[in-house]
Order: structure tokens, then C-alpha cells, then sequence
């Protein structure tokens, strides 16, 4: 029975993929900066360790022992000590030593869709970065490269105010086709991963069915609930406006209204069929959190 470490447990989609690696009788470990806030999981036989991309000893006790370890973290609103590239960057690049110190034979680094090294928002320049990293760390690995998740970014960020209060607001003008996954796929390609030695060192893409503006999905939202939404909109110059204003002060939300502004203006499209020819699974559309079709 493999044991696995999993760094980013506590997030939208390590609580998923916790879940499914319980179900398929994997020991599984998570390391949590905050152990009394994931006590949720003890009840599950989940052993929570204290720990911190910052702190490398606290990555060395917690890969000890471990035959696999999925780093799921990320720190995209991160502020002070937790910058993205404290995080995204230099962060993961300890975890990826600490492992190969304690001698961990297999890794697995979530990335996103894009990643690159001159890409024009910095957290993607970040996660490329852990990639070229892990792949010359000489661990066997599989990168995972998924798109926008829709559990947050549809449900959370848009469905609970139009299913509340009839309300959206739309950064930009909402028309530009986006793709989103569902974290139970991305959680599923992991297993296939940690499952199909075959598949080891390579790096997957993963989106969903669906190519969909937010405009559209708010109009699915209308038609779910039988009303008109009420919409606002936050004009691309006000974001770029607003990026530059509030970085000085909290990076985080600067950069989710420059990605913002970035996703609304660029080619934000995925076609899944490749993977689905190399890894046959079932991939969820948009319905999944929206309903309809």
C-alpha cells in the first residue's frame, strides 16, 4: 500500500483528492500549515503533520517515509511571507529537494494550462519554473497542467451570488470563451497517474467539455433559477486600473484582476480529445456545478 503526502490538502481540490485516494485504500498523509483547521480529516484515519513551504525541516519530517508526494499547493492571493514566487517558486523547489533527500521515488506537481517561462502573468512563470525543476531533479514524476477549476471559479465566484442574491459581477465583458474543469477530473488523472507507470514523466493537460463565456453561464444560471440575473460589470481599464493601485498592498488580489483582465482579452479555449486518446476517462462539462445543458 503506497503513502502519499499530500502538500495543498486542505484546497479545493486536495479535499477531493484526499477523498479519492481514501477510497481506493491509499495511506495518505497532509501537511497542513494550520493542523487545527483540517480536523476534519482525522475522523477519515488521515494523518495531519505540521508544516510550511517556507520551512524546509518541516518538509523533511513530512516526506519521510512517504512513497509518493502530490504537491496540490499554490499561493496565487498570496501576501507577505507567502508571495506566489515565495510559494509557486521557490517553495516548491524545496518540497522537490526535501523528497529527494528522504528519498521519495515519485512526485506529482499540479501546474496550469499555459505555463511558461515568458508568460505575461508572473504565477504561471512561477509553476513553469517548478516544473523545469522537478524534471531535472531526477524523481520520477508526472506535471499536471489543468485549466480554470469550476467548483471555484463558476460556483464560488459566480453561482453563490447569482443563487443568493440574483446578482453577477463580470470583470471585463465576459464574452471570451474560457475552459473549465471539474477538480474531480483533475483528482482522477492523478490516480490514473499514480497507477499507470507507463504514463510516468510526461506531463498532462486536463480542461473540461466546455469552451463557455461568463456571460453564458450566467445565462444558464438565469435559466436554472427561471429570472433574469442582474449584471455588473468591471471594465478592463478599471482592472488594469485597480492592479496596479492595490499591489503595493496586497500582490494577491492585484494579480486576480491582471489575470482578470488577461483571461477576458486572450485565447482561453482547451480541446481535451488528446488526453482522452492517451487517457480514457469520463470529463465533466460546466453542467456539473451549473445544471442545465
Amino acid at each position: 500500500m503506497k503513502k502519499i503526502l499530500v502538500v495543498g490538502g486542505t484546497g479545493t481540490l486536495g479535499k477531493v483528492l484526499v477523498g479519492q485516494l481514501l477510497s481506493k485504500c491509499y495511506t495518505v498523509r497532509v501537511l497542513a500549515r494550520k493542523p487545527q483547521k483540517a480536523t476534519f480529516y482525522t475522523k477519515d484515519g488521515v494523518e495531519l503533520v505540521p508544516g510550511d513551504l517556507l520551512d524546509k525541516d518541516s518538509l523533511l519530517k513530512a516526506c519521510h517515509g512517504m512513497d509518493v508526494v502530490i504537491s496540490a499547493a499554490h499561493s496565487m492571493l498570496g501576501k507577505g511571507r507567502y508571495t506566489s514566487e515565495r510559494i509557486d517558486d521557490a517553495g516548491q523547489k524545496t518540497l522537490i529537494d526535501a523528497a529527494k533527500e528522504k528519498g521519495v521515488p515519485y512526485f506529482v506537481f499540479m501546474s496550469v494550462i499555459g505555463a511558461s517561462p515568458d508568460h505575461e502573468v508572473d504565477f504561471w512563470r512561477n509553476k513553469w519554473q517548478g516544473e523545469e525543476y522537478l524534471k531535472q531533479s531526477g524523481l520520477v514524476y508526472n506535471i499536471i497542467r489543468a485549466s480554470a477549476f469550476m467548483e471555484f471559479h463558476i460556483q464560488e465566484m459566480l453561482g453563490k451570488s447569482i443563487m443568493g442574491k440574483g446578482k453577477a459581477t463580470i470583470f471585463g465583458k465576459g464574452e471570451n470563451p474560457t475552459n473549465y474543469v471539474s477538480v474531480k477530473d483533475v483528482a482522477q488523472l492523478i490516480l490514473h497517474c499514480l497507477e499507470h507507470p507507463e504514463h510516468h514523466k510526461q506531463i498532462f493537460e486536463i480542461g473540461g467539455l466546455d469552451n463557455i463565456s461568463r456571460l453564458e453561464i450566467v445565462a444558464r444560471y438565469a435559466q436554472k433559477l427561471g429570472k433574469p440575473i442582474k449584471v455588473t460589470h468591471i471594465p478592463n481599464g478599471m482592472l488594469r486600473f485597480l492592479s496596479k493601485v492595490i499591489k503595493p498592498f496586497h500582490p494577491g488580489i492585484s494579480r486576480v484582476m491582471f489575470i482578470a483582465d488577461h483571461f477576458d482579452r486572450t485565447d482561453q479555449g482547451f480541446d481535451v480529445e488528446p488526453l482522452l486518446r492517451v487517457v480514457p476517462m469520463e470529463i465533466r462539462g460546466v453542467s456539473e456545478v451549473v445544471g442545465g445543458e
